[in-house]
């Protein structure tokens, strides 16, 4: 680490969260506290906002136009979707909501800290993984949730971005009990200044640590077409190890785009007729349009159980390729997942589902 530090100042009325924000502040290399006494400007300043939201953000402005603060971040207790775009409208680096959570503080000031010190970290690519079901109900949002967790949770914590592709129905936000303040929509209606500071805004930030970019709650008219998938594919993928995409079942000019560029496309089935079926003429489909390569399609059997009436024989001879992973059926485990809005590993973690998602976590990462 450098010996120059960034100056940080804060500006909070709760004397229970001015102490827990300085003492993070303390604890983080490369950060000092400017004191009140102290003159001159700050590079980042923390500021608590209450109930007169137009004068707490004339103030920010003033700040900030003054040179007085060179960036802000905002604490408050008011989560409302409303103040929540006025203080990204803002300019506001980051948003801390009230409680605060101390892991949340510190990852916004570690990536504030190297940014402003320009601090490069050493990490490759990212690998983008891509599910697609062979229909609908075959279980590729649980897949996605719990493949996502499964890799932040291997050794370093890779970092992890989910994002919903199915349109209007996402039920991400519903698996992991998220309130999400933004969606694909506030994306697509600033793409033109989409950068990764404003990208890591609008991502919801789940207590496991995953990231979630919701699909679109309501249409509205606009629509995440090929050139913003691009675009915010590429930030993505500068930003995070993994991204993993809930493409659903439906091909379309976006979910092309997202095959051409994947590392690994998992095509979920179950073993019944229209499902191999439809996997077989989409495993056909991608072949005729060259994409993604043979290598990196595999096939996921999900709810499997031994005594299945179609075998495991059977579904490798139909789709002329072999069986990449088997998810074991546990619909108990599954749905009290789904109901409560956690993770399996959270469920039961202990269950054959729950390690079953730790190996197939493992082994993707081994093999991108």
């Amino acid at each position: 680490m450098s010996d120059k530090k960034i100056t940080i100042k804060t500006e909070i009325k709760n004397p229970g969260n001015k102490r827990e924000i300085e003492e993070i502040l303390a604890q983080t290399e490369g950060c000092t506290l400017q004191t009140s006494d102290q003159q001159g400007p700050c590079d980042l300043l923390i500021i608590e906002i209450g109930e007169d939201l137009q004068k707490d953000f004339m103030i920010i402005h003033s700040k900030l136009n003054s040179g007085e603060a060179g960036d802000v971040f905002v604490t408050s207790s008011r989560t409302e979707p409303e103040v929540l775009i006025q203080a990204l409208r803002s300019g506001i680096k980051e948003f801390l909501p009230q409680p605060l959570n101390p892991e949340e503080v510190k990852t916004a000031l570690k990536k504030f800290r190297d940014k402003k010190l320009n601090i490069t970290l050493s990490r490759g690519r990212g690998k983008i993984i891509d599910l697609v079901g062979s229909k609908g109900g075959v279980g590729t949002t649980t897949i996605a949730v719990n493949l996502a967790i499964g890799l932040h949770e291997l050794k370093g914590s890779p970092s992890v971005v989910l994002v919903d592709m199915n349109p209007l129905l996402g039920e991400i936000p519903l698996f992991l009990n998220i309130k999400a303040s933004f969606d694909w929509g506030e994306l697509v209606k600033n793409i033109n200044r989409v950068d990764s500071t404003f990208l890591m805004s609008i991502l919801a930030n789940h207590n496991s640590g995953i990231y979630v970019l919701p699909a679109a709650t309501a249409f509205d008219g606009v629509l995440a077409t090929a050139e913003v998938i691009e675009k915010l594919l590429s930030l993505m993928l500068t930003a995070f190890d993994y991204v993993i995409i809930d493409s659903g079942k439906h091909l379309n000019n976006t979910s092309l785009k997202v095959l051409k560029h994947s590392d690994l496309v998992l095509l979920v089935s179950i073993l019944d007729l229209a499902c191999l079926t439809n996997a077989r003429r989409l495993l056909k489909t991608f072949q005729d349009i060259g994409f993604p390569k043979k290598e990196k399609t595999e096939i996921i059997i999900n709810r499997f159980q031994k005594k299945s009436m179609i075998s495991q024989e059977e579904a490798v001879k139909s789709l002329n390729k072999k069986i990449y992973w088997l998810l074991p059926n546990d619909y108990r485990t599954t749905m009290s997942a789904i109901n409560q809005g956690k993770p399996i590993s959270m469920i039961d973690p202990k269950s054959e589902l729950a390690r079953n998602f730790v190996k197939l976590a493992s082994q993707i990462a081994e093999r991108i």
